[in-house]
């Protein structure tokens, strides 16, 4: 059986709503509407009222709760009769988001220093231009808000490491985007526990 890992920070707690009675399992809900993952929504709904998934009891206990998230502001249901129909709205998103991005400038030094110094066959260097990965890292973190500055430090120590003597070493602004694809984001999908072991504390290059 495969598990959801959710992450839920104490900046996350601070942000929502003092005024606003939130209980564990709602704090649950909540991060996953912003995930817009519809599949453990479902399952907490069916923990929290006891019947299988899409009994009638379900889906009108469901309902009540969107509705009741709605009102506080943090979803816009797209289908009133449809609890799984919705959008998280901006306040939801400003109580989830990514840290890392909000500091982006006090490291991003750090991981261009990873790449190594000098320039590639065509006199391009490979740590980029500073405020083109600024940029590109800020953008990149808020299309995937679940991405932490440590699995982005460890991606890039492994891909530098597989391409150290190789010819085919991006720049570090377009391995983070180049085209609107993204190697980083393949690099970070693709990490194991094994790789925070081998390349979380390498020596930069």
């Amino acid at each position: 059986m495969k598990y959801t890992m959710i992450e839920i920070r104490m900046s996350d707690l601070e942000r929502l709503d003092k005024n606003l009675d939130v209980s564990t399992s709602d704090i649950l809900i909540l991060k996953l509407i912003n995930q817009k993952d519809l599949v453990n929504i479902s399952k907490i709904f069916e923990y929290r009222v006891g019947f299988p998934a899409n009994t009638p009891k379900h889906l009108q206990f469901s309902l009540q709760k969107m509705k009741l998230f709605e009102n506080d502001g943090y979803i816009k249901l797209t289908d009133l009769n449809d609890p799984f129909s919705f959008e998280p709205l901006s306040k939801l998103n400003d109580v989830f988001k990514n840290d890392d991005e909000d500091s982006v400038q006090n490291w991003i030094e750090e991981w261009r220093e990873i790449f190594p110094k000098g320039s590639n066959s065509s006199g391009f260097r490979y740590r980029g231009d500073k405020q083109g990965c600024l940029k590109k890292m800020k953008i990149f973190l808020r299309k995937n808000n679940k991405i932490t500055k440590d699995q982005i430090i460890t991606a890039t120590a492994k891909y530098v490491e597989k391409h150290r003597y190789g010819k085919f070493m991006q720049q570090a602004h377009y391995f983070i985007e180049k085209n609107g694809a993204s190697a980083l984001l393949g690099e970070v999908e693709s990490l194991s526990e094994e790789d925070y072991v081998n390349y979380s504390f390498n020596e930069r290059l």
